[in-house]
């Protein structure tokens, strides 16, 4: 029922790929992933070249499943991890934060998709012109670095741009099985999901970032840096509102004061003073799961209620 054409491209049973995320998206939350009929993507953003490398072959160890990788395009060291992880015959290239072109010959000379992300509609014929061969929506639900769209007109939007020159994947606020059937009923080839795996038993975030993200609603998110030209969501906090007041009259110059909060936050527990990238769709997060149930979870919603709009009595069947 929802083997797409984003399936046929990477081998996979659903259209479900993981997000990209620093820290929280290692070897083991991609290979749990994968292993759960989704893509699973290992976030490059906090590792050198030499650790990505050991990434990848700590994944090929826990699965056989395609992976992707997330490379941050405004990092200096992006194109020699691209052209490292390209040789070791990674199923996917995925870019954030930047023009995709300086990664693309390495990924074309190995046969790789290059899949950029972008968060307005004029970035699509640009992405487009540098190589991209898939391109990821995301809205400014979204957790991490966003842009200021939301995701429906976002990926509308995209869609009508593009048309047929490149399948279109949907990001940003999309967390269960009612979303992933939006998406795809709005021409999305499949979805990106971060936040949702966050709670994932496999996912190598602080217990205590867990704790959190459980008490939390969507409310409970804010955003950083639209001073700095990098906004970010996040759980808000000390941190954020401490970063909120500054960036006003400080600007760019805020970046330093972030510099080191993720890990602080994600990896070390600071729930109060480090930065907890996460999106609205915390909201939904009820409950511990392995990527297995989530991924599970997902696919039953999003048969249960696709039957009861085609199957049964159409959009009666909700009542």
């Amino acid at each position: 029922m929802f083997h797409t054409r984003l399936c046929e491209i990477f081998g996979i049973k659903y259209p479900v790929i993981l997000g990209g995320m620093a820290y929280a998206g290692d070897h083991r939350l991609a290979a749990a992933v994968s292993n759960a009929g989704g893509l699973g993507v290992i976030g490059s953003g906090n590792l050198t070249v030499d650790e990505l490398v050991a990434e990848l072959e700590a994944y090929r160890k826990l699965s056989d499943k395609p992976v992707g990788i997330n490379v941050f395009m405004k990092r200096d060291d992006t194109p020699a991890k691209a052209e490292a992880i390209c040789s070791m015959g990674v199923a996917a290239l995925f870019t954030g934060i930047g023009n995709p072109m300086p990664v693309v010959p390495f990924a074309k000379k190995a046969g790789i998709p290059v899949i950029p992300t972008i968060a307005a509609v004029k970035h699509a014929s640009a992405v487009l012109a540098a190589g991209a061969d898939l391109i990821v929506a995301e809205g400014q639900e979204g957790g991490g670095h966003i842009g200021t769209i939301s995701t429906l007109p976002l990926v509308a939007q995209v869609r009508n741009a593009i048309g047929t020159k490149a399948p279109l994947i949907a990001a940003g606020g999309i967390g269960d099985g009612t979303q992933l059937v939006a998406c795809l009923a709005m021409g999305a080839v499949g979805v990106m999901m971060g936040t949702r795996f966050l709670i994932a038993d496999e996912c190598p975030i602080h217990g205590d970032v867990k704790k959190r993200l459980l008490e939390c609603g969507a409310e409970d998110t804010t955003v950083t840096g639209r001073f700095t030209g990098f906004p970010m969501r996040c759980l808000a906090n000390e941190f954020t509102s401490t970063f909120r007041k500054e960036e006003i009259t400080r600007g760019y110059e805020m970046l330093n004061f972030g510099a080191g909060k993720i890990n602080a936050g994600l990896m070390e527990g600071d729930i109060n003073n480090g930065s907890l990238p996460a999106g609205q769709v915390v909201g939904q997060i009820t409950k511990h799961q392995s990527a297995a149930d989530i991924m599970n979870e997902i696919i039953t919603e999003a048969g249960s209620l696709t039957s009861r709009i085609i199957g049964n009595k159409g959009f009666d069947g909700w009542r």
